[in-house]
């Protein structure tokens, strides 16, 4: 578990640290003061050597399937790094302090972009190192007027390097569009999973969730806590059901009074709950990062939620980072948690409240108690 987490020139941090790091901590803040952005920075410390997330995550913000022009590629590297370092050396730095039952490990991964020719077409002020890849042509498909698809070879152009290094190991990334080109894959440093709307309705997704709960034994208990969290739903079981003619269809529900309906035509809340915690179960002994924690779950499920979310962090030996900008949501969380489990909330949670101030973002650490007690007060948890 991590108990220590820094920050170094990624994005709009040049440097923030946390201590005293939890089995929940939360972010409060107002809009773009770096909530999710410290997200970001926990999923590339736990991908490790990992590439292929690393892209999506920094550069390409979760959308990997979508294609963007190449000089707006570019820009979204460079903005990656620290305004202060954008006209020098592009480099950022994610590490912390973990504790296992083996002792405690400090781990830091560095990152080294080196840019290529198609940097300084973009700002000429740019120091290149190109490192200029042999060119090639790589194969794409495109569809033709008809829809049909259609095979072209294209040149690749070279962006650039990036190098991610720690204890004296280096991988490099040659940068090539387009993006299919370079498809380096290293090892993961920990298991976690990033949680966001945007995971949501991906019936991928939602069958990897399915088998998790199957193969665990949860799935009579996991229904169970869906219809305490949304009264009136009524959920007898979820189903996996082929067509009849072998094909497979999306996950159903099976309500009491015999409907069966696709998930994907419930709620947004119903949707949500079964990604989060059905991947809490799925994927155990890992960091779990939720942007937007407060996003489509209303009062009546809140309870539900913060029981649920305790029990499940503990349980399956997950760390939970959550965002929030609410502290209506935060302080139901809190007192949920102490009305379950006293010691919990004194002893397993953080609250850390952010602020954009003259020389950075400022950051205040409470304990979930502490924090709690301010709200209760009427007090500013913010600095």
């Amino acid at each position: 578990m991590l108990t220590t987490f820094e920050i170094e020139n990624y994005k709009k941090f040049k440097q923030i640290r946390f201590d005293g790091l939890k089995r929940i901590n939360v972010f409060l803040g107002a809009n773009n003061v770096g909530k999710t952005t410290i997200l970001e920075a926990l999923m590339i410390y736990a991908c490790g050597f990992f590439w292929n997330p690393i892209l999506g995550i920094s550069v390409l913000h979760r959308n990997q399937n979508e294609a963007i022009p190449n000089m707006q590629f570019a820009e979204s590297i460079l903005n990656v790094f620290h305004k202060e370092h954008a006209q020098g050396e592009l480099k950022f730095s994610v590490g912390g302090l973990a504790e296992a039952e083996e002792g405690v490990t400090e781990t830091t991964f560095t990152h080294v972009f080196h840019p290529g020719y198609l940097m300084t077409a973009l700002n000429p002020d740019i120091q290149m190192e190109d490192r200029r890849q042999n060119p090639q042509k790589v194969p794409i498909t495109i569809p033709d007027n008809q829809g049909n698809p259609i095979v072209m070879q294209v040149q690749t152009q070279h962006v650039g390097s990036w190098d991610i290094s720690s204890e004296g190991k280096t991988q490099t990334i040659p940068i090539l569009l387009p993006q299919l080109a370079s498809s380096p894959v290293g090892k993961p440093h920990d298991p976690a999973v990033f949680h966001d709307t945007g995971s949501l309705r991906r019936q991928q997704d939602e069958f990897r969730v399915y088998s998790g709960l199957m193969t665990s034994g949860r799935m009579e208990e996991f229904v169970k806590e869906i219809n305490r969290a949304f009264p009136g739903i009524d959920i007898e079981s979820i189903e996996n059901i082929p067509y009849p003619d072998g094909s497979r269809a999306p996950l159903s529900l099976l309500q009491k009074n015999g409907n069966r309906l696709p998930l994907s035509s419930f709620g947004e809340g119903v949707c949500r709950w079964y990604d989060l915690f059905g991947r809490m179960v799925s994927y155990r002994n890992a960091l779990h990062c939720i942007e937007e924690a407060e996003v489509s779950f209303n009062h009546q499920a809140q309870k539900v939620y913060a029981e649920t979310l305790m029990r499940y962090a503990q349980d399956y030996n997950n760390q939970v980072f959550m965002t929030t900008h609410s502290k209506e949501f935060l302080q139901a969380l809190l007192t949920e948690f102490g009305d379950t489990e006293q010691a919990f909330l004194a002893e397993q949670v953080r609250v850390m409240t952010l602020r954009e101030g003259e020389s950075g973002v400022l950051c205040r650490a409470l304990t979930g108690q502490e924090a709690l007690d301010a709200l209760d007060r009427g007090l500013e948890l913010r600095l």
